[in-house]
């Protein structure tokens, strides 16, 4: 996906300074001629109150949902039906004008940025951008579904390639970030696919396995064993024990939908973290939805890199942009399943690479138990 440049933009907030008056002038104390008086403590700062304005309180923040794109045309037909993990961004200032930005996962830069408007009923964008076109203004307003426990909105609207290249239809579903999708789950809805490494985020509180923030691999021994029960039998991989966090998502023992563990350097913000680079290691029950999930003509300037032996595998691998983030991909046979390992390389703020000493640890640690 292209990426757009960040803008910008300053946002002004009201705070209230109030301060005490009619205090009564503390008594002068004298001291002797030859001694020096104490140097004066600096007075207090006074309180501030910031007043958030109705609109500020229901909208600001950071939500979680997803991205669903359906009626595709063109160069487009092979994101059919495809689900992405997505983070929206709102901020609002005392005047409930802002700024809206939506990510998805794995990406620096937004695909949506817009200005916005606002009051405690309704959020709607004055102009903006999706991807490399204008968005139409009129699809993009909208309120919490009152079909809906909680407090989800949904937004969708429809992308035609500049370029005459093709089209297609999306929709955008977000909850504010803490709220739970149990309507969702309950009912069985479509949900986030990222949903269960969610969940266990704000169950971690924030408990990751490491440190502060990392730019590269951290070098380091010992860790602990993390196990993923599935349809394929128990993944098992050893998370170093400084430096990096982990997040376990399973499906059910009779479902074939991957599972796995998601092995991440720790910037010590358990919301931040979703967004670190790391090593995502699935399992897929009779090869099923390998190529579906992890498609080979998805990668850009895609190169195959000579086999690798680890642990207990020989992986075949393969590197290239992936969603716009530079990623080598390892994959094995153990029997009729398939293990894969994908390896985020770069983003603006962190770099791996697979000759690091812990993502060679981590990788060689990882087994399969039927």
């Amino acid at each position: 996906m292209k990426r757009l440049s960040t803008i910008i933009l300053a946002i002004i907030l009201m705070s209230f300074v109030f301060a005490g008056c009619g205090a009564k002038e503390a008594p002068v104390e004298l001291l002797p001629a030859d001694t020096a008086p104490a140097a004066e403590e600096p007075a207090a700062a006074p309180a501030v109150t910031e007043t958030l304005t109705p609109a500020q309180e229901v909208w600001n923040g950071k939500w979680y949902g997803y991205m669903w794109v359906t009626g595709t045309k063109g160069a487009y037909d092979h994101l059919e039906d495809d689900v992405y993990n997505a983070y929206l961004f709102i901020d609002l200032n005392e005047n409930d004008e802002g700024t809206f930005e939506i990510y998805l996962e794995n990406d620096e830069y937004p695909m949506v940025i817009a200005n916005v408007i606002a009051d405690d009923y309704h959020i709607e964008a004055v102009d903006g951008m999706f991807k490399d076109t204008e968005l139409d203004a009129r699809m993009w307003w909208t309120r919490f579904d009152e079909d809906m426990e909680g407090h989800q909105i949904l937004i969708a609207d429809n992308y035609d390639d500049p370029e005459g290249d093709g089209s297609f239809h999306y929709m955008f579903v977000f909850r504010p970030w803490g709220e739970l999708w149990e309507q969702e789950e309950r009912e069985g809805l479509r949900m986030p696919p990222g949903y269960a490494d969610y969940v266990a985020s704000l169950e971690s509180g924030g408990t990751g396995g490491g440190g502060g923030t990392s730019t590269s691999a951290p070098a380091s021994s010992g860790g602990n064993n993390v196990v993923s029960p599935g349809a394929a039998g128990t993944l098992s991989v050893a998370v170093p024990s400084s430096g990096w966090g982990h997040m376990v998502f399973e499906s059910a023992i009779s479902d074939p939908d991957p599972y796995g563990v998601k092995v991440f350097l720790d910037t010590g913000d358990d919301y931040d973290s979703l967004f670190s680079l790391g090593l995502s290691i699935s399992v897929f029950q009779g090869g099923q939805m390998f190529e579906m999930n992890l498609k080979k003509s998805d990668f850009i300037g895609v190169k195959d890199l000579p086999q690798v032996s680890l642990g207990n595998y020989t992986w075949n691998a393969y590197t290239g942009d992936y969603y716009d983030v530079p990623t080598t991909l390892l994959w094995t046979e153990d029997g009729s399943d398939i293990i894969s390992v994908q390896i985020g390389l770069k983003n603006s703020k962190q770099t791996l690479s697979l000759d690091d000493a812990d993502v060679k640890a981590i990788i060689s640690s990882i087994t399969l138990t039927r």
